[in-house]
């Protein structure tokens, strides 16, 4: 996933710093004939020009390996692609439509046609006959017209999933050489369609058994056109020969457990999975077409049916994804239906990309409802009948698209022999989330989100079943989201978001740069609110302008819930800031509820039921008071938070504002993926596994002490009846040699470390001592969660404080301890 990610990111990066691709594109255009200009200008130019190519050949009469030829002949020169990576030559008239310059052909069949008339080139393709034949076979038979004049060439291998019927085909064009034509034979060939067999110039070079490829097949020389032997062929029709169509295997009742009226037949349409697993019609307890019989594939497949005898008359597959004259070829096989007849149709694959409006009018005119619909990768099933009035009632579709491989049609009807249309028409989109196949079409990258087992969900908010929080204000509280670059985060976020029982969706408001209209639009399948924001080019900044939209959007709100890019919240997230609320507003010391510890570590942190005050603003995910907002930050952010949140939000700010955190967290910043300027605070901030509530919600043992008196009260008795870790091994702590503390293996229990510090706020030996319990601690950067210089967190299941000299609570170190000192 992460080379997929780093596209999108770097797309969308271009789109942030030049407006899309188109202008970046634009851009560098302008700067390269900028650069080409001022070459010219002083340099002159001994160069060909920027718009020539220079692998084209001159137009001439004559082919350059043609030393000449009589009056009324035409040059030619063909050479077939000898091995893997060489490319053949096709020249005629001095026209090269392939050659190793344009480095055009491909592995198989590479063909040159040109007019019988001007012998002007009108197409040159390659066909991977190596791989099926099918496109190269309707071709050849409805995709040109009689007397064209056709130059083959073979490169690398043509021959193994070539038929013999589509080999026999090839006499039309007066090939003999190719009915033996074998596994890596080179070949060329020169002829016209309607040609007489044996009558094309033509050259086979048959691999050895001793080498891996042949010599290349090569000739030149003069024809006249039109060449002798050339007659009309007649109009080819694609559909089995003779009344008898070949059956497969029996299946009772087409698969339907109770056997159809007497008056009607049973039936299946199954339109295959994917382009993996073909499609299958079944009709009258007997298999007409599949992959293996009767040539089922991609595009339209039809069946004719005679109702009376409840038999398959036909069968057609039409490649409307490519080849654009089976569209004619499907037309006018439907003028010719019967009355009497009824029409099977199953599209596999993709049957939208070639098709035409014709086509499209003449199903309408067998009953389809859906048909005029029909898009990229939607699969169809149809039953349909001529002059039908009204629609079909049998007919189904599911929806596809870009990204997007819908489920099968697979269904089983008892077909009437005589069935009416209906006047209602079905709508297909009625049991479908078109808002959301929308945006599956327009966006990449959502492959679970849009896949056909998802992309008709709608999201719906979870149940709240907690009686103890039912109607709290909490879930009245505004969620504002500011999404990044991220799409595969803010899916999950949202999604994370819908898991959190209680929450009121019409709360959460996603704030999301103009240039990036993806994260409204997906928020909006969430039925989240959006604002439109001015771009920035930091996130900082787009978030600052977010904090100023979202209190106008809601001027009554006295708090805001905040979630940053790539910020996933558990299921417990409201259920733990509910019971933190009453402390929050009963006391002015506190700002916030944070959702994230910063300490919350992997072997660290275990309490889920604790929560701590402590001076620290992680940002990610957290609860604000709209005073702390209005009194601090806002007009003030380039001076106190001109930087992401992680950096420390609240150095700058007064020292007796605090915050309530959990000792495990709430919320899962995914991790930091890209360059950045702080490696080392990255890493340890997001890299590092991290401990997150499972979830569940779980009391907070602490919620009535989390006010400032009755903490403290808290902290005193927690820290006096505490036991001192000894500190005679501190140096291996201090000097990185290990933890440096032996802590009982224990439960539940308080331990606590005396250090000394030369002033208030001196975090020098705290700073040391957080890293030898793997708390946070990188260099150049404060330590977090510190309250009145002490550190509380948790540790194998218990608590621990480490406790500076300058705090109130290093009185409670005994008389016989040796503190912590540097040395």
């Amino acid at each position: 996933m992460r080379p997929y990610f780093c596209t999108r990111f770097y797309r969308r990066c271009i789109v942030k710093y030049f407006g899309g691709t188109k202008n970046l594109f634009l851009w560098l255009l302008a700067l390269m004939l900028t650069m080409y200009i001022l070459d010219g200008f002083f340099f002159g130019s001994s160069h060909s020009s920027l718009l020539d190519d220079a692998s084209q050949k001159p137009r001439s009469s004559k082919c350059s390996e043609v030393e000449s030829c009589p009056d009324g002949q035409v040059s030619y020169y063909l050479k077939a692609g000898a091995g893997r990576d060489d490319q053949p030559t096709i020249c005629v008239n001095g026209q090269y439509a392939f050659s190793p310059e344009k480095k055009n052909g491909g592995r198989g069949i590479c063909m040159a046609v040109f007019s019988s008339k001007t012998l002007d080139l009108e197409d040159a393709r390659t066909f991977d006959t190596y791989t099926e034949d099918q496109v190269f076979s309707r071709y050849i038979r409805m995709g040109m017209e009689d007397r064209q004049l056709v130059a083959i060439a073979t490169a690398d291998e043509a021959s193994f999933h070539m038929s013999v019927e589509t080999k026999d085909y090839m006499k039309n064009f007066g090939s003999e050489a190719i009915l033996n034509l074998a596994f890596r034979d080179s070949w060329v060939m020169i002829g016209q369609r309607g040609l007489e067999k044996g009558k094309a110039i033509e050259q086979v070079k048959v691999r050895p058994d001793t080498s891996e490829y042949p010599s290349a097949a090569e000739m030149k020389g003069c024809i006249s056109i039109p060449m002798d032997g050339l007659r009309d062929l007649p109009k080819e029709n694609l559909g089995p020969s003779g009344s008898k169509l070949p059956l497969g295997e029996e299946v009772a009742n087409c698969g339907m457990k109770d056997p159809c009226p007497s008056d009607a037949f049973s039936l299946r349409l199954f339109s295959g999975t994917e382009n993996k697993e073909g499609p299958r019609i079944c009709v009258n307890g007997r298999v007409v077409l599949s992959p293996e019989l009767n040539n089922a594939g991609r595009g339209i497949n039809l069946v004719i049916v005679d109702p009376e005898r409840k038999e398959a008359m036909e069968t057609y597959r039409y490649d409307t994804y490519e080849v654009v004259a089976d569209n004619a070829a499907l037309v006018a096989r439907l003028k010719t239906v019967s009355s009497n007849h009824v029409i099977l149709v199953v599209a596999h694959d993709d049957a939208s990309t070639s098709i035409t409006e014709d086509v499209r009018v003449a199903l309408s005119a067998f009953g389809s409802a859906y048909i005029s619909t029909l898009a990229f990768r939607d699969v169809w099933g149809f039953v349909g009948r001529p002059a039908l009035s009204g629609y079909t009632p049998y007919e189904d579709m599911e929806l596809g698209g870009q990204d997007i491989w819908p489920v099968p049609v697979d269904r089983k009807y008892c077909v009437a022999q005589n069935f009416k249309g209906s006047e209602k028409k079905a709508d297909v989109s009625k049991s479908k989330n078109m808002n959301r196949r929308t945006f599956c079409r327009k966006f990449d990258g959502y492959e679970d989100f849009c896949s056909a087992a998802h992309i008709d969900k709608y999201p719906s908010p979870t149940q709240l079943n907690d009686s103890s929080i039912k109607g709290h204000p909490i879930f009245n509280v505004p969620i504002m989201i500011v999404p990044g670059l991220g799409h595969v985060a803010t899916l999950q976020q949202f999604d994370a978001l819908m898991q959190v029982p209680g929450l009121n969706p019409e709360m959460v408001t996603v704030l999301f740069d103009q240039k990036f209209e993806e994260s409204g639009l997906l928020a909006k399948l969430y039925n989240f609110p959006t604002v439109e924001l001015t771009s920035s080019t930091k996130y900082v900044l787009l978030f600052e302008k977010a904090l100023e939209q979202i209190w106008s959007h809601y001027p009554k709100a006295e708090h805001l819930i905040a979630l940053e890019e790539e910020v996933i919240p558990t299921k417990d997230f409201l259920h733990f800031m509910a019971q933190c609320w009453s402390a929050l507003n009963q006391d002015p010391t506190l700002v916030g509820i944070s959702a994230w510890n910063e300490n919350g570590f992997e072997n660290i942190s275990s309490l889920s039921d604790v929560a701590y005050r402590g001076r620290m603003f992680p940002g990610l995910g957290f609860l604000i008071k709209k005073s702390f907002y209005t009194d601090y930050l806002r007009g003030n952010m380039s001076s106190c938070c001109y930087k992401r949140s992680w950096y420390g939000w609240f150095s700058k700010l007064p020292s007796a504002l605090e915050m309530i955190f959990p000792d495990v967290s709430r919320v899962l910043r995914r991790q930091f993926l890209g360059l950045t300027e702080n490696a080392e605070l990255i890493q340890q901030y997001f890299n590092r596994p991290r401990v997150v509530s499972s979830g569940n919600s779980v009391a907070i043992s602490n919620a009535q002490t989390l006010l400032s008196a009755a903490y403290e009260t808290e902290l005193e008795k927690l820290i006096s009846s505490s036991t001192p870790l000894t500190t005679e091994n501190v140096q291996d702590c201090l000097s990185g040699r290990g933890i440096g503390f032996y802590v009982p293996d224990v439960k539940e229990k308080s331990f606590s470390i005396f250090f000394m510090q030369k002033r208030d706020n001196d975090d020098a030996l705290l700073s040391l001592l957080c890293k030898c319990f793997r708390l946070f601690s990188a260099n150049g950067h404060l330590v977090r969660g510190k309250h009145k210089d002490m550190m509380r967190f948790s540790y194998k299941g218990n608590q621990v404080f480490l406790v500076g000299s300058m705090s109130p609570y290093f009185k409670y170190m005994p008389a016989s301890y040796r503190p912590v000192v540097q040395s």
